[in-house]
């Protein structure tokens, strides 16, 4: 079942997988097992979705300055994502809903 497209529903505890964020992969470490909300409903069909899943990822943030026109230093932040399953730094939850869902490793040990 690993390297395919799976389904929210099918997700578990420890899987690994990829999705697309704003034009780029994003590689995720699932730490909890989705689970249904008890108020969020899709607009259209009125079923009940999930919760933001909690999930790990390696992300960098880097700063970059320059000077513009006027002489003002300007300096703004990015995000990268590094796409890999070592040296995970940040956990957060994601909304996983409506999102298509690579299965990379399944840990079935857990």
């Amino acid at each position: 079942m690993e390297n395919s497209e799976i389904k929210l529903k099918d997700l578990q505890k420890g899987d690994e997988v990829l999705i697309s964020v704003n034009s780029k992969l994003k590689y995720l470490k699932i730490l909890e097992t989705p689970r249904l909300s008890k108020k969020r409903k899709h607009w259209k069909t009125k079923q009940f979705l999930y919760i933001n899943v909690k999930c790990s990822s390696n992300e960098t943030k880097t700063i970059q300055q320059f000077v513009d026109s006027r002489g003002n230093n300007i300096s703004y932040s990015s995000i990268e994502f590094n796409c890999t399953p070592d040296n995970h730094n940040r956990v957060y939850k994601q909304d996983l809903n409506e999102r298509k869902i690579w299965l990379i490793k399944r840990d079935e040990f857990i």
